[in-house]
């Protein structure tokens, strides 16, 4: 099992201590977010050489706030583009996150149709530098596999959550990763009730045990990486036994 974080759900500030927080953790790898990983490249290098954490992926949180739904945004998001292969590209990560959320929701078609256009650039971008693009988004699965087709490139793969289908769209989580699970890349690992705050693994109606034993059963190799909302390193330390328990039972 490869388990590991994300960098803005862990309950301290700073790189060089979210770094030192997951390795007491047990966890073995971090996403980070472009914004704190653009410039701070080599300090990134030496805390993942001396905590022993993998940096597998990059979030490109910046399209939450600069919409890859409007036109008039666009020179912003391709800036966090250019940036995040750049980033990417310098510290040896693999995969970038980009999340279709807060002001690039998709909600309508012509949301849709923008978002495609982004993503077309993003990965003709990725291609040169070897990456991955997982698109993390609400949308039906057959809608997703739209998104797959339109784009056209063998760079974009699904990014899968197990709360987001069910909590933005009340999608049925585990449907939607059996269908799309041959495109998945990565997965974020959180859960809550309808539309509240995060709940401990397993204690919302999200159905993320369900979708825990489908990728069990489908032998998922790939990185989870929590992304609850963690208050304290003791509730971190309970979803973590209890994704262990569940995965080895």
């Amino acid at each position: 099992m490869n388990l590991g974080i994300c960098e803005w759900e862990i309950p301290v500030s700073g790189l060089e201590e979210r770094f030192e927080w997951t390795a007491a953790a047990g966890l073995n790898a971090l996403e980070i977010d472009l914004e704190n990983a653009a410039g701070n490249t080599a300090l990134i290098r030496t805390l993942s050489d001396r905590w022993q954490i993998s940096v597998p992926t990059l979030g490109l949180n910046a399209c939450c706030r600069h919409s890859m739904c409007r036109p008039e945004d666009r020179k912003a998001v391709r800036a966090a583009f250019e940036a995040a292969v750049e980033t990417a590209a310098e510290l040896g990560i693999s995969t970038l996150q980009v999340p279709s959320f807060c002001e690039s929701f998709i909600a309508a078609e012509e949301d849709f149709l923008n978002t495609v256009e982004h993503y077309r650039v993003l990965c003709r971008l990725a291609e040169t530098a070897g990456l991955t693009v997982g698109t993390e988004n609400a949308l039906s699965a057959d809608k997703q596999l739209e998104l797959l087709d339109r784009v056209g490139s063998d760079r974009l793969k699904i990014y899968f959550d197990t709360r987001n289908a069910f909590w933005m769209s009340r999608l049925d989580s585990a449907e939607i990763l059996k269908k799309l699970y041959p495109h998945i890349c990565e997965v974020h690992l959180k859960d809550g009730t309808d539309d509240g705050p995060s709940q401990p693994l397993g204690q919302g109606n999200s159905g993320f045990f369900d979708c825990l034993e489908l990728l069990r059963a489908e032998n998922y190799g790939g990185w989870m990486l929590l992304e609850n909302t963690y208050e304290s390193a003791e509730a971190c330390s309970a979803d973590i036994e209890t994704v262990r328990k569940r995965w080895s039972s």
